[in-house]
This record gives structure tokens, C-alpha cells and sequence, in this order.
């Protein structure tokens, strides 16, 4: 019984140590953690959020892109706002993340949201500070908190 409470606690801190090293990286945008980080959330999160994202039943949308070297298919899952005509993606895990790249890339994308799916276009990578006036509270102080720096801005084709 105490090696599997020494177990437990070991995992703990592990788990305390990477959450932390996780939230430094996108607080202060540091490249290889941010890095890291992404093939982290690549692995162990985004299968999950897969499963539901951009359904009817959840609050997060999948970025739907095709990738700027491969050509294949990719769905990224993300948490969005619409703003106006516009999808509006806080990247705290920055710019560079390969998603953003394929996005940019290739001029837009499709996002599924709410069971519906959107082409997008025109993506921009803009300051946050441009559009955070026009988010949600909520969405405001993750910004501000986790001090994102920039926004991928995408409008929307049609609707």
C-alpha cells in the first residue's frame, strides 16, 4: 500500500511539474516549450476532443486544414469566437504552430462548429489587443491571464 500512495504521489508531482512547465511556455511564448507543448496536447488531448469537437454537443470547433508540405487532411481541435463575419482562435500556443502554418498557407479553411461546417478565408494573424474588445469576458480574461499575444482572424464564407 505505501508504494502505491509513493506512486501516486510521484505521478502527482509529475503531472503538477508538466501543467506548470506547460502554462510558462504559453505565458511567455518560449519556443522550444511551446514546442514541446504541442506535440504534447498533439498526443494525448486532441484525440479526445476530437471525438465530440464541433458537434451540436460541444462548445469546441475543429479547424478542418490540409497540410502545406503533405496535402493531407488534418482536424485541429480549437476553442473559437465569432466575431461579426469572423472566427476569431486565440493561439496560445503561437503562431508557429503547424496548424496556423497550413492554415495561413493556404488562404483559410473549413471550420465545424455546432454540427455546421464554414469556409473560411482572408486568415490573419493579428495582436490580440485588436480584437479583444470584441470577444467575450470569459475569452478576455484568457487572453489577459495567459498573456496571448496574437489571434488568428478568419472570415466566413457565405454563411
Amino acid at each position: 500500500m505505501k508504494l502505491v500512495l509513493k506512486l501516486v504521489v510521484v505521478l502527482a508531482t509529475v503531472a503538477t511539474a508538466v501543467i506548470a512547465a506547460a502554462l510558462a511556455a504559453i505565458r511567455w511564448q518560449i519556443e522550444p516549450a511551446l514546442t514541446w507543448v504541442r506535440k504534447l496536447n498533439r498526443v494525448l488531448t486532441n484525440r479526445g476532443a476530437l471525438r465530440a469537437a464541433g458537434t451540436g454537443s460541444s462548445g469546441t470547433a475543429v479547424v478542418v486544414h490540409i497540410g502545406r508540405r503533405s496535402g493531407r487532411t488534418f482536424r485541429t481541435p480549437v476553442h473559437l469566437d465569432r466575431v461579426g463575419d469572423s472566427f476569431v482562435i486565440a493561439l496560445a500556443y503561437g503562431a508557429n504552430a503547424d496548424w496556423v502554418r497550413n492554415v495561413l498557407a493556404n488562404g483559410g479553411a473549413v471550420v465545424q462548429l455546432g454540427g455546421r461546417s464554414y469556409l473560411t478565408t482572408n486568415p490573419a494573424v493579428l495582436p490580440s489587443d485588436q480584437v479583444i474588445a470584441q470577444l467575450p469576458p470569459r475569452q478576455q480574461r484568457a487572453i489577459t491571464m495567459f498573456g496571448v499575444p496574437k489571434c488568428l482572424r478568419l472570415d466566413i464564407v457565405g454563411d
